[in-house]
């Protein structure tokens, strides 16, 4: 493991870092955000003999260790923010866990957090942000060996997926998954809506069906979780201060930049404890976000696009999964592994 000197002088950060103004905003950054102006202190780590605020002092060691000390902090910032991004959705050949699902199709897009932070919205608040032009995507279709039900839902039957000879999911497309993983900047979180209750349990299963897994230091959050959680944060800001913040507008479907109006005209404004009666499905957030429903539904790559405009558009949600995200290897199973395979695993050990 490298040391905080190591590390530090690495991401050259040897000398004291310049005066920064650090933006700490709430939620979606819908209520603004706190400015906390550095300039205060900024003489004093350049070291001018002139400046009141670090002259006097009671020794030279004392500015050393402050300064030492900015470093280590900014350095374990540095280390928990996450780098990559890589949208997940998950097509499949039913949806509740006693069908005992298969995966029928699955898309990865990867956005550097560089991509999400710097998309720009100023031309124009009401259609969905253009997708950032660097990205890697990985789409796959996969034949499930069983009867497939949501045909009528997902476009993927069974005749189709014959007729184009697909594969089902091996060793071989883990392999390619995990190599798209382990190419992008560390550290990697796997990001998807209705994850924790859906895509990211079944693609467990599917991986323990063939003993495999995913890199063991990726991460993994549910959009639909955070949405909810900023939603409830600026609920209780606005109670305790309505005098100073001003409810989102339900006539526009964005009425400023990086705002997320997830309000709907039935819910009770003026009690935030009560439950809100909105919907969080991804199409209904990027109804409320861009004023229409989006185009195509129910396919992996146009379910990964729509997720990822939403997230450009409110690129603020970025820093609640940086805080909120959890280990892969904490995810649960969908539904129990197949009888047969643990009597065939039963065997194995027996001989």
């Amino acid at each position: 493991m490298i040391g905080i000197k190591d590390k530090s002088a690495s991401l050259g950060l040897s000398s004291p870092p310049p005066t920064s103004r650090r933006s700490l905003g709430l939620g979606l950054g819908i209520v603004g955000s706190l400015t906390i102006d550095d300039s205060s202190n900024g003489a004093a780590e350049s070291g001018d003999e002139n400046s009141s605020s670090c002259w006097p002092m009671p020794s030279e060691k004392s500015c050393s260790r402050a300064s030492t000390s900015k470093q280590q902090v900014d350095i374990e910032r540095e280390l928990n923010v996450i780098k990559s991004f890589v949208f997940l959705d998950l097509e499949s050949s039913a949806l509740l866990p006693c069908e005992r699902p298969k995966i029928t199709e699955i898309c990865l897009i990867a956005v550097h957090r560089s991509s999400i932070e710097g998309s720009s919205n100023k031309n124009s608040t009401s259609s969905p942000p253009v997708i950032p032009r660097v990205v890697d995507k990985l789409t796959l279709c996969l034949y499930p060996n069983k009867q497939i039900y949501s045909g009528d839902i997902t476009g993927l039957d069974n005749s189709i997926l014959l007729e184009n000879e697909k594969k089902g999911l091996d060793s071989n497309l883990v392999d390619c998954i995990n190599a798209f993983l382990n190419r992008q900047t560390k550290p990697v979180c796997l990001v998807a809506h209705n994850g924790e209750r859906f895509d990211f349990p079944l693609l467990k299963t599917e991986l323990n069906y063939i003993d495999c897994s995913l890199p063991c230091d990726v991460l993994c959050v549910d959009s639909l979780i955070a949405f909810q959680d900023l939603d409830d944060k600026l609920e209780e800001v606005q109670s305790q201060k309505p005098d100073i913040l001003s409810k989102p507008s339900h006539s526009s479907p964005t009425s400023n930049n990086n705002t997320l109006p997830v309000t709907s005209s039935t819910s009770n404004e003026h009690s935030p404890s009560k439950k809100r009666k909105v919907s969080y499905k991804l199409a209904e957030i990027y109804k409320r976000t861009f004023g229409k429903l989006p185009e195509n539904v129910h396919n992996a790559e146009a379910d990964v696009i729509t997720l990822i405009q939403i997230v450009c558009r409110h690129h603020a949600v970025c820093n609640w999964i940086d805080k909120n995200a959890k280990p892969w290897k904490n995810i649960n199973l969908y539904y129990a592994p197949s009888p047969r395979r643990c009597t065939n695993k039963l065997k194995q050990v027996q001989v």
